[in-house]
Order: structure tokens, then C-alpha cells, then sequence
């Protein structure tokens, strides 16, 4: 034994020692030793699948080791397998710590062929640590067989995989007989190998590693135990139902992790065959008929088939050719298992019960005692027993009385040994019979004692029941229904026994139903609004108040009849759990608002009342109980109503009203909520705001109508107004281009916060008419003209003009009058009449010189025949003498500079008063016909350079 420790130098090992002794049916058939050893998986495994997690399968008693663990390469019953120490369902078969490891466990007991059975596992198939151009060496098979050396069978290393001869020149102890196996070949064995039984793949697959297939030791020919067989065996063997991967990339997939098996055994009707079916992960599902003798009872001779039990042990095994490579299995359903009759009862020793039953009812602090039957029932064709039984059984909260179990057995006349009890961490009461081993048709009985617990509600257990031979399974539910204790109701209005709300304000209403033990289930709640009141519709809910989900809501027409409400829950109880009030509490919730009517009145909210039962299964353990809530107040405020308007009873802007209290910053009006009777002084808070809207807007306080000051306010309330003049002046400016005023300013009054359309004002559009006609021209208007608002501390805007100098006036017709000169001879003609005088006006800011000038556009030309023409006729006489006016070209009249704004008359000025003005003078030789001659002047002012 020595062996394994050097293996397995990190392992605390259980190693039992057993030497079993056989017959030896002939020299081809070897037994051995066998041993358990527990040891660490060394983080070799990969961490258990989520949907393996719930296994309940514990195997670490009922397997076989046969051999010698940890023997060496040359040691043919060296067996490197063992048990997880850390998982009860986990059979390291080998841990690649050498090379050439071989490995077999067998289950202790066996397998009958003529029942169905289906079979759950895991395999883990390395993690490819060591891989050679052939795979990794070798692979690990679950084997199905009835070799003479049953549970101490033991097969050879290399490409047999545990189970198959791996020559066939062998010895013949290389293989197992009468074998089914269910080969995981990680190796390919290809026709350059011995053995070489995956070379028949090549030609139906390019990935010949890994793959599944069944394969069998059986013989055909030769009925014995020797060489032949084994030869016969190695010369035929063939591949049959075989799972492949398409391509190395999904060959990569089946390592690194468990991959979950199934296997189903399905006998036939014709009593010769059963269907083997099995499905690797998500994999199609393979099957094959098996006949059931030729391969399990292969050495009968000749002649009718054998007669025996079709009994065969099963297991697993496998060797490997590479070190670092780990192998295990996982089990997570037992094919076969013993069939139990299990009768479980409670009764109530408190209360005085004499009979058991699966049902009853307690009060916190009763004594219940629980009797639990477990019989292994008999199974035709079946030997399973129960083998280190273990029970277990959940007290939640309760407490066990210890020293109560009591223990008897078919087996023991009297005096059974009594197993020894354990309370865990999540108190199960828990215990392990090592001292009997029950055959099929034996029983057990035990009885004991708990005292129920008082956060227990309802106690709904049963017992778990496992063995060396069967999974745990749970059986015989038993119901214990605690009574409740000090029912409780509680009506609360905005989570409190008093709430103070205004008009129109939802008030929250809940009801809560309490116990303080056990459970309760409500069948009725009553309740009732006082009038004054309005339900709020479609807010009415059921709920736990320690639940997550979502309330329940309730039909209005359901449930309220005016202001009347009845929660009818008869059909289907509500039940309310004892224990932690604050998440089981039943809660019947909905809201209610005052109306007008009720302002400022107090309100009393009567009394609702709850009913209902215990639970329980049988009417015997019915019982009624019924509980009236507290009453709840309901205050509603009345209103002090605030307004700041100006002398035309209009509101001011809500911005104007600034405070540092919140209830009237940015309002009007302000309302406050006061309960009847309370007092009041108003005066700081309105004396900051007037302050704040004099300083901002000039406003100024007028006049209060209400009092600011109360001592005992009405339930009616208060209306208070406090009054503010909101005049301001509008003035309008009239200026030329440097701002000088051309024309008085026009003041109006308006109201602040006005907006004004002065292109629709009389006054303002008289005044521009007037300052046109002085030869002013507008330059520009003021903004906003036609929607000019009026703002704090006044408005004022501006229209500005540009002054001109222009011709203000000029003469249309200049008429020197009849004359007869005669066709020949020297003429002159002065003083001509004009019609409208020649005037220069100029308004505009600065005044500079300005020239006036004359220019002949047309010469004298006759009416009659324009053919005829005076063309140096036309003479202007000035100071500084007299000049011919040529066709075109600009003769100065006068050059002048105004003292002031106004009109220079220069017909006037220079015309008649200094006899200055236009001539015609016609040439003795300038002959001239009898006509009316007329000419065209252009006269032009502009700023003398």
C-alpha cells in the first residue's frame, strides 16, 4: 500500500484492505484484491455543471477497487482509480501523474438485464495536457459485464482501455469477459498499432479521435475462457453505434469540461434482445439491439440457450499511454435502486392526540411527535438493499427534544441499536444506521420529538432517504398548521393614526392584518368612509407588505358600495403568516379626499373589522377569529388666500413676488393652509414683499382689505387683498441727427406692464407732420413702435430727423411778356413776372454755403417753327455784371449761407431788391420771326465746395 502514497503524496487515504477469495472456472480468469482509497482531486476536475448541482447521488461506499492502487507499469493489478474526497459522486479513474495508469471500479451491486434502467453521468476527458499525432492515449469506457471475476475483474493497459485484449498473443489476462462497453477513445489506434481496432474508422471518418462507440468481449465461436477467446475477440472486433465529431475544431470541444451522458436499457418483447440507447451531450442518440445472452453468457456450449439470472456488474474503466492526462465520472443518476414503502405521521402530544396522522394543528410551543415506517419492499428479480441508511429531515425553526428518538427493526426481536442523532447547521435532523443492512421485505420504524417554534407558521415537511445503493429521494409529507396568536388590525391614514391634509388632497388608508405566531387566512374586511369624502377611483389594493411583487388591485364595483367596503376573500383566504410583522402583514390600501365641505372640519374614521380561520386540512381543526382596528382622525385645513393687485383690482405679475418663504416666492396669489382656530401675523412676510416690489417695479403699497393678523382663524378661512399703484410716465423725444429737440416732448401715463401702438397716436403723428413740413425727413424710429411696452421706473423713446437744403419753391413760368421787334434791330426786355418766388430752405444741423445755380436746358425756341431759335436771347444780370445763359452751362444766381435754420428768398433778396434777375437781349442781326418763344431753365442748390 505504500504505493499510493507515493502517488498520491497530497491525499489523506481511507484504504481498506479486502482478500476475497474465488473459484477459478479456468486459467483464463483472474481475481485480486481489492481497496477504497479517498483522495484530494488536486484541481485536476473541472468545477461541477450547474444542472448537476442538485445531484443527491453518494456512491463512496458502494464501489470496488480491485487490484493493487498505484502499482507499477510491470504490476498487472495495479488499478490507479479512487475516490473524490471532495465530491461523493466523483471517481478519479486516473490522474496522468505516470504514464500506462489503468483504472477499474465496479459497483457493488448488480444490474438486472430483464428490467429498463436508465442511467445518467458525466465524463471528463482531460484537458489535452499531452497530445501526440495520435491523440491522447487512451480513453475510459462504462462497462457492462459478467466475467467470473464479477467486482475483482481487472483488464490491461493501453489501446483495450481496461476492458478489450490489446494483442492477440497475449496472455490471456488482458481482457474482461462477456463484456458490453461504452468506449470514450481518446487514442487513435490505427492499423500501425497493437492493438489496432480503430483503423476501421479511417475509411468512414478524417477524425478518428476522440469518438464514442460500443464495443464487446463476447464470443461467437469460442465458448471458453483462454487464449482463443481473446483472439477471437481481437481478429473480429468492430465499432458499433458511434458518435464522431465533424472536424478538429468540434473534436476540441468534448475536452475541458464534463460532458453529460445517458444511457437507457430497454429489454424486447422477444425476451432475447434489449435496445441499448445512448446520447453523448447534445449529439444524436445512438442505439443498438444487444441479444442479451450471446454477449453477457457467451461460454454455454452449445445446444439451448443458458439459463441464469442476467445479473451482470457494471462500473468503469480505462489506461492511458501519456502522463498529465486526468480522467473522471461523474454520476448523477444510479441505474437501479431499491424500491421503499415509507409511512410518515405526526401527532400533536401537547394537545393530547393519541392517533397519527399526516396532518394537524399546533400552537407555538406544542410538542409534536413525529413516526416514520421505512420498508425495503420486495422486487421480483431484484436483491438491492438498504445499506448504511440515511435519514434526514428538515425542522426548519423548530427544535428537537433531544434524547427522544426511539428505534426498532424487523431484524432486531428487541433492543435495536440506536443510531445516533445529529442537528446540522440548517437544523436537519439527520442520522446514519451503520449497524443494519436491510434486505428486501425488511423494515425499520423510529419516532421523535420536536417543540414548534414561534416564527413557525405552517411546518410542511418530510424525510430524505438515501443508502449505500440508492439516491436520496424524499417521501412521507406531513402538515402541521400553527393557530394563530393575538390577531391584530391596524387602520393608519398616511401611515399614521392622524393626518392633516387641505381640500382635495389624497389621504392614504391602509389596513394591516397581523398575528404574532402561527397563520391566519382573512376571509372578510369591512370598512367605511365618512361622508364629506370621495373614494379616489381605481385605487384600492391588496397586498403583503413584505412582498416583491406587484399589489393587487381591486375591482371598485367589487369591493365599495358608496362609501362601504367589503374585502370578500371567502373563496380563496388571504393567508397572513405570523413572525417578522414587518414582511408578512396583510395591507387593504386605498385613498380617499376631502371635499370643500369638509374644510377645515375634524373627522373621525370609525372602526374596521377583519374575519377569517386558521388553515387546516381537516373542518375538526377549524377555528374562528375576528378583530375591530383602531379609529383614525382626519384634520382638513382650512385657507388664508393672499392677493397683491393693483388700484384696477388686477393681479400683479407672479414674478414681482420675492420672499424668502418659499410659500410666497414666485405666487400670486398665495394660499396658506392653517387649521381652525389657529393664529397668524402676516405683517413681516408682506412688508418684505412690498419692499421688494417698490424697490423692483416702484410699486407702492395702498391698502389692505382682510386681517393679517389672526388669533382664532375661522373654518371658513380668510381672504386677504393688499392693493399697489402701478403708474409710470411714457415719454416721447422729437430730435434732428446731433439731438437737438425739434418740437416739445410728448408725456403720457400708463399702467406698467401697458404695451403702447404709438403709429396710431394722434398726438405723436400730428408732430411728425409738422416737423416734415419744416424739411425734416425721419431718420429713425423708435423699437418696438407699434408694441411698446411700459416698464418699471417709465418708458421714454425717440423719433430723430435729418435735416435738408432744398428748393423750398421756384418759379414754374418766367414771362418777359409781348413784345413786337421786327424781324431785325436791337431788343432788350428786363424784369420778367414770375409765378411762385425762388426760395432755398435749409434744416439741416450744421449750415454751410450753398451755391444756387442756372442752367439753359432749351434755348428760346419759336412755338410756331422750331426751327427758329434765340439762342444767346437769354442774359442773367448779378453784381458783378451781366452774362449770356449758353445752352448747358451752369451760371452761379447767388452763393449764400443761412444764419439759422429756415427759408432763404432769393427772387426777393436778389431779384427785386438788388433789380438783379434775368434779361433778354436780342441782336440787331439776329433775326427773328413773329412767334411766341419759349425756353427751359434748370435751377440746382448744393453745398458750395
Amino acid at each position: 500500500m505504500n504505493n499510493g502514497k507515493k502517488v498520491l503524496q497530497k491525499m489523506m487515504f481511507f484504504l481498506l484492505s479486502i482478500v476475497l477469495c474465488f473459484i477459478s472456472l479456468n486459467a483464463g480468469v483472474m481475481t485480486s484484491e481489492a481497496y477504497v482509497v479517498v483522495g484530494d482531486e488536486n484541481n485536476r476536475l473541472p468545477v461541477t455543471p450547474d444542472e448537476a448541482l442538485d445531484s443527491k447521488v453518494d456512491f463512496r461506499d458502494a464501489f470496488v477497487f480491485p487490484g493493487n492502487f498505484g502499482g507499477t507499469a510491470t504490476d498487472y493489478q495495479a488499478n490507479h482509480a479512487y475516490l473524490s474526497n471532495s465530491r461523493a459522486n466523483v471517481v478519479m479513474l486516473y490522474d496522468g501523474t505516470i504514464q500506462n495508469q489503468k483504472s477499474m471500479v465496479w459497483y457493488g451491486t448488480k444490474l438486472n438485464l430483464n428490467k429498463p434502467f436508465e442511467f445518467e453521468y458525466y465524463v471528463f476527458l482531460s484537458n489535452q495536457e499531452n497530445v501526440d499525432i495520435n491523440g491522447m492515449g487512451d480513453g475510459i469506457a462504462f462497462v457492462m459485464q459478467n466475467d467470473p471475476a464479477s467486482t475483482t475483474a481487472i483488464g490491461g493497459r493501453g489501446g483495450g482501455i481496461g476492458v478489450y485484449p490489446i494483442d492477440n498473443t497475449a496472455s490471456t489476462v488482458n481482457m474482461i469477459y462477456n463484456s458490453l462497453a461504452l468506449e470514450f477513445d481518446t487514442y487513435d489506434n490505427d492499423a500501425t498499432h497493437r492493438p489496432n481496432y480503430d483503423a476501421e474508422l479511417a475509411g468512414i471518418t478524417s477524425v478518428t479521435w476522440p469518438h464514442i462507440a460500443l464495443g464487446t468481449t463476447a464470443t461467437t465461436t469460442q465458448r471458453n475462457y483462454g487464449n482463443a477467446a481473446v483472439r477471437e475477440v481481437y481478429n473480429n472486433f468492430t465499432h458499433r453505434a458511434v458518435t464522431l465529431p465533424q472536424n478538429r475544431t468540434e473534436a476540441n470541444t468534448w475536452f475541458g469540461d464534463w460532458k453529460k451522458v445517458s444511457v437507457k436499457w430497454t429489454p424486447q418483447a422477444d425476451g432475447v434482445n434489449a435496445l441499448y440507447t445512448y446520447q453523448f451531450e447534445d449529439y444524436p442518440a445512438q442505439s443498438q439491439l444487444i441479444d442479451i445472452d450471446e454477449t453477457f453468457q457467451s461460454v454455454w456450449g452449445t445446444g439451448a440457450r443458458p439459463t441464469w439470472d442476467r445479473k451482470v456488474t457494471w462500473g468503469f474503466t480505462g489506461s492511458n499511454y501519456l502522463t498529465g492526462n486526468a480522467f473522471g465520472v461523474m454520476i448523477t443518476k444510479l441505474p437501479q435502486e431499491p424500491e421503499l414503502t415509507v409511512e410518515r405521521q405526526v401527532r400533536n402530544v401537547t394537545k393530547g392526540e393519541t392517533s397519527y396522522r399526516t396532518n394537524t394543528v399546533a400552537d407555538a410551543g406544542d410538542t409534536l411527535e413525529y413516526k416514520v415506517n421505512v420498508l425495503n419492499k420486495v422486487v421480483e428479480d431484484s436483491e438491492i438493499s438498504l445499506k448504511k441508511t440515511k435519514v434526514v429531515e428538515p425542522l426548519e425553526k423548530n427544535q428537537y427534544i433531544n434524547g427522544s428518538l426511539s428505534f426498532s427493526n424487523s431484524i432486531a426481536s428487541s433492543g435495536a441499536s440506536l443510531p445516533t442523532v445529529t442537528i446540522d447547521s440548517d437544523n436537519n435532523f439527520t442520522y446514519v444506521d451503520e449497524n443494519y443492512e436491510y434486505a428486501q421485505g425488511d423494515s425499520f420504524e423510529y419516532k421523535y420529538l420536536v417543540t414548534v417554534d414561534t416564527d413557525t407558521k405552517e411546518f410542511i415537511n418530510d424525510v430524505k432517504i438515501s443508502s449505500t445503493y440508492s439516491t436520496a429521494q424524499n417521501y412521507g409529507e406531513t402538515t402541521v398548521n400553527v393557530m394563530p396568536r393575538n390577531l391584530q388590525m391596524d387602520k393608519k391614514v398616511d401611515g399614521a393614526v392622524s393626518t392633516n391634509p387641505i381640500v382635495d388632497e389624497e389621504v392614504t388608508v391602509t389596513l394591516e392584518v397581523s398575528v404574532e405566531d402561527g397563520r391566519f387566512l382573512m376571509n372578510k374586511v369591512i370598512d367605511s368612509v365618512p361622508s364629506g369624502f370621495e373614494v379616489i377611483p381605481n385605487s384600492t389594493y391588496i397586498y403583503n407588505k413584505g412582498a416583491t411583487g406587484p399589489n393587487q388591485l381591486l375591482s371598485d364595483s367589487t369591493v365599495w358600495s358608496g362609501l362601504n367596503l367589503t374585502v370578500d376573500r371567502s373563496a380563496n383566504p388571504w393567508s397572513v403568516s405570523g413572525g417578522q410583522t414587518e414582511t408578512n402583514t396583510l395591507v387593504i390600501e386605498y385613498k380617499i379626499k376631502p371635499t370643500e365641505a369638509m374644510k377645515g372640519k375634524t373627522v373621525t374614521l370609525g372602526k374596521a373589522a377583519t374575519e377569517g380561520t386558521n388553515k387546516y386540512v381537516s373542518t375538526a381543526d377549524k377555528h374562528e377569529y375576528q378583530a375591530e382596528s383602531n379609529v383614525a382622525t382626519i384634520q382638513v385645513k382650512t385657507d388664508v388666500v393672499l392677493s397683491f393687485k393693483d388700484l384696477d383690482d388686477n393681479l400683479l405679475a407672479a414674478n414681482k413676488i420675492i420672499s424668502t418663504n418659499t410659500d410666497f416666492n414666485g405666487k400670486n396669489p398665495v394660499t396658506l393652509y392653517y387649521n381652525t382656530g389657529d393664529s397668524f401675523d402676516l405683517t413681516s412676510i408682506i412688508n418684505e414683499i412690498s419692499g421688494h416690489i417698490f424697490t423692483n417695479d416702484q410699486l407702492t403699497k395702498v391698502s389692505v382689505d382682510g386681517d393679517i393678523v389672526e388669533t382664532d382663524l375661522a373654518e371658513v378661512g380668510s381672504i386677504i387683498t393688499i392693493f399697489y399703484s402701478a403708474k409710470t410716465t411714457l415719454t416721447i423725444n422729437f430730435v434732428n441727427e446731433v439731438g437737438a429737440q425739434l418740437n416739445a416732448p410728448i408725456t403720457q401715463e400708463h399702467n406698467i406692464g401697458d404695451f403702447v401702438d404709438l403709429t396710431t397716436d394722434q398726438d405723436v403723428i400730428d408732430v411728425i407732420e409738422a416737423i416734415e413740413l419744416r424739411q425734416y425727413v425721419m431718420a429713425e424710429r423708435p423699437t418696438d413702435e407699434d408694441n411698446l411696452e411700459i416698464i418699471v421706473g417709465g418708458t421714454e423713446v425717440t423719433y430723430k430727423f435729418k435735416g435738408t437744403l432744398i428748393l423750398s419753391s421756384a418759379p414754374d413760368k418766367i414771362d418777359f411778356g409781348l413784345h413786337n421787334t421786327g424781324s431785325y434791330g436791337a431788343f432788350t426786355a428786363d424784369k420778367p413776372t414770375y409765378d411762385n418766388p425762388l426760395v432755398v430752405s435749409d434744416s439741416r444741423a450744421t449750415l454751410t454755403r450753398w451755391t444756387l445755380t442756372a442752367t439753359v436746358t432749351e434755348v428760346m425756341t419759336s412755338a410756331e417753327d422750331p426751327s427758329y431759335k434765340l439762342p444767346e436771347a437769354l442774359v442773367y444780370k448779378s453784381d458783378s455784371g451781366e452774362d449770356i445763359l449758353e445752352l448747358n452751362q451752369a451760371r452761379v444766381i447767388t452763393t449764400h449761407q443761412h444764419a439759422r435754420n429756415g427759408s432763404y428768398n432769393v427772387s426777393e433778396e436778389e431779384w427785386e431788391n438788388k433789380d438783379n434777375g434775368f434779361e433778354m437781349k436780342i441782336s440787331s442781326t439776329q433775326y427773328r420771326k413773329m412767334s411766341e418763344y419759349k425756353a427751359t431753365i434748370l435751377f440746382t442748390v448744393s453745398e458750395t465746395p
